[in-house]
């Protein structure tokens, strides 16, 4: 399996835990933009997530559809994906 296979397994494993109604936390690498793709489909057809991401970052996920909020308007996130860690970190440096 070459990297970009190995990328797009885990960014649809990822998204297969992703439910409705859940708020999640976007990392910002190549695999997260896969993982944005495959939830963006799913957005369209018909899933309701909120996700958080940095703000220099949200482009492409609003491009996909995707609602995208700070930590000022939701502090709760209920799965964590790929570097969403380092959105609370750097909000407390």
């Amino acid at each position: 399996m070459d990297k970009n296979a190995a990328k797009k397994a885990a960014a649809q494993a990822a998204a297969d835990l992703v439910v409705d109604h859940m708020v999640v936390g976007l990392g910002t690498g190549s695999t997260a933009q896969f993982l944005v793709s495959i939830l963006g489909e799913r957005v369209r057809a018909g899933l309701n997530i909120i996700a958080i991401r940095r703000p220099r970052q949200r482009g492409s996920s609003l491009a996909e559809g995707i609602t995208i909020v700070g930590f000022s308007e939701q502090q709760r996130i209920d799965l964590t994906i790929d570097g969403a860690d380092e959105i609370a970190a750097a909000r407390w440096i």
